[in-house]
Parts: C-alpha cells; sequence; structure tokens
C-alpha cells in the first residue's frame, strides 16, 4: 500500500484529518526539529517541534493548497522559533541568549582537528545577524530555494540574496581570523 501524497495530507489536513497530521508529522518531524535546533539551540528543539505541530493544527485552515506544504510548514517553525528567541530575550540578556545558541550539524567529524572546527564554525554561524543567520541556515542545512526563503521569512529574493551574501562573508571573516579554512 502505498504512502499518501503530500497534497492529499495537505487536503485531509484542513479538513481537520488528525490521521493527516499525524502522517505529516512523521514525515517531517525530523527536519523541523532540526531547524528548530540550529535556529535556536538543541535544547528548546525538541518542545518547539511540538509547539511547531500544534500551530500547525491550530491554523490548518490557512494553508492553501497551491502552496508547497514544506514552504508554509518552514513558515510555521521559524515563527515559532522566533517568538521562542523573543521569549528568551525578554527573560535573559540578549548577549547571553545569541552566544549560547549552537548549531546542529552533522555527526561525521569525529577527530579533535574535525571537533574544533565544526565549534569554530557554530560559534561564527551563532554570531552572524539573526536574518542573516536564518537565511543561511534554510539555505544551506534545509535546502531551500531563494524564493522560498523569501516566502518563508517575509522578503523578497533580493533580500535573501544578499543576506546569504554578506552572512557568507562574515563567516568567511571570522574563519579566516581564526585560521579554520582550508
Amino acid at each position: 500500500m502505498s504512502s499518501p501524497s503530500e497534497s492529499d495530507l495537505q487536503r485531509r489536513l484542513r479538513a481537520g484529518d488528525r490521521e493527516a497530521l499525524s502522517a505529516l508529522f512523521r514525515r517531517h518531524r525530523d527536519q523541523v526539529h532540526a531547524l528548530c535546533a540550529r535556529l535556536t539551540d538543541d535544547e528548546a528543539a525538541g518542545d518547539l517541534l511540538q509547539e511547531t505541530f500544534l500551530r500547525v493544527w491550530k491554523y490548518r485552515r490557512t494553508l492553501a493548497g497551491t502552496a508547497r506544504f514544506s514552504t508554509w510548514l518552514h513558515t510555521v517553525t521559524r515563527n515559532v522559533c522566533l517568538d521562542h528567541l523573543r521569549r528568551a530575550a525578554r527573560e535573559n540578556d540578549m548577549r547571553a541568549t545569541f552566544a549560547t545558541q549552537q548549531v546542529t550539524t552533522s555527526r561525521s567529524f569525529h577527530s579533535s582537528r574535525g571537533s574544533e572546527r565544526l565549534d569554530a564554525v557554530r560559534e561564527a554561524v551563532s554570531s552572524l545577524p539573526p536574518k542573516a543567520r536564518e537565511a543561511l541556515v534554510l539555505s544551506r542545512y534545509h535546502g531551500l530555494s531563494y524564493g522560498e526563503i523569501g516566502r518563508v521569512c517575509g522578503c523578497s529574493e533580493g533580500a535573501v540574496k544578499l543576506r546569504i551574501h554578506r552572512g557568507m562573508k562574515k563567516l568567511r571573516a571570522v574563519l579566516l581570523s581564526k585560521e579554520i579554512t582550508s
């Protein structure tokens, strides 16, 4: 038996089918969890994953039949993460909040040198301005096109390109200053 198509699940979700929500959760949970971890931190990612799918259920009627579910889901996830960051900023000093953010990455680096590089990249990505970090994470880690990132972030494709360009430029500068690039 084949699994239902994404568009079929979207239609069923909009109609209030909890099984469709469950199927979409199983299909997208790893990607949403990774995005939450990259935009905030590993500790909050599990809670933010749950909050994201609660909002998916709550706002299911806003899901247009013509839009890709994954683009809409990235928008919901982004908003959940931004709300979390705003709450954290109110509770803590802003610098402490952004300094402790981590980027979840591949576990393929096992050597101490690889671990040092990974830590340096995490630190460099965390030091980026939030809009540049967000655009880079969505592009490089989640494979979204510039147009999709623009829809998720509520800005033009040109603004996304500029954010990524400036973010990459700053990353290079930070990593070169630490002699991390090879």
